[in-house]
């Protein structure tokens, strides 16, 4: 596995606190035991610590793959952040050679790239609304699933320089997260093989601070796919962040999948 760091961005506002709900909400279920500190806690609340929604979106991912018979050999995301819909889609797809990574956050790339080499022992975890503390994290499933694959995990945003075309690419929840969101989608239109898959989802928030001046939004993702895509599918899915023991974090998520078509495909569909 190779890992570049070339960012010198901003950390798109992961704190400690954020990291600790990632992590809870995506790999609670790889925390060797729950400590004295947790178990205390009401069921209600030591139970719904994942929310899942990694787990479905991938789901949903590979429902899309085996219905349209895709079997795709090359793999591309950008913004997985701690990785858990990357680490099911590895589960699942025997026949990826090649995966790239593009994590832009420096608090997620250095955790991702931990996690890829085993070495987080001990992972963060909200303990109330002031205090975190630390479980024992078990990541060494995780290690032998994408050490399997080849993959190159680059902290930084894509750029165009970087285009090449892959089998399947995944931009799960980046879209309003960043400047420029119509060129980005572009970008990820021009990285799909033909016969290829986009999964792309948005939240449709487009906060300013991290909007470029004078872009342009998105109003409906399956509007931004003419005759030369199919739409495969499109999921509504819940995000949950818990914020401290007794508040939580919900959005809803629009995962839109499509297929990129031939020239010749595209002609039939009109």
């Amino acid at each position: 596995m190779r890992s570049t760091s070339l960012s010198n961005a901003n950390d798109y506002c992961v704190s400690d606190r954020t990291l600790a709900a990632y992590f809870e909400t995506d790999w609670s279920d790889f925390f060797q035991h729950k400590p004295e500190s947790l178990a205390e806690r009401p069921r209600s609340l030591t139970s719904s610590m994942s929310s899942n929604s990694s787990v479905k979106a991938a789901n949903a991912i590979l429902s899309a793959i085996e219905d349209y018979q895709v079997r795709p050999k090359s793999l591309l995301e950008i913004g997985p952040g701690l990785g858990r819909t990357l680490y099911e889609l590895c589960v699942n797809l025997q026949d990826i050679e090649k995966v790239k990574v593009f994590e832009p956050s420096p608090i997620f790339f250095d955790h991702l790239l931990r996690i890829l080499h085993g070495n987080v022992k001990n992972v963060p975890v909200i303990k109330n609304a002031q205090e975190l503390f630390y479980v024992p994290f078990n990541c060494r499933k995780i290690v032998n699933i994408f050490s399997a694959s080849s993959i190159d995990l680059v902290n930084s945003e894509m750029k165009r320089a970087d285009l090449a075309a892959y089998d399947l690419v995944l931009c799960l929840n980046v879209l309003d997260q960043c400047g420029s969101p119509m060129q980005l989608l572009k970008d990820l239109k021009n990285s799909v093989r033909t016969g290829g898959l986009l999964c792309v989802s948005c939240t449709y928030q487009w906060p300013s601070k991290h909007l470029n001046v004078g872009e342009s939004t998105i109003e409906d993702l399956c509007q931004c796919f003419g005759s030369s895509w199919e739409i495969v599918d499109e999921v509504e899915l819940d995000y949950s962040l818990r914020l401290n023991h007794r508040c939580r974090y919900v959005f809803d998520s629009h995962l839109v999948i499509v297929k990129k078509l031939s020239i010749q495909n595209a002609t039939s569909a009109q």
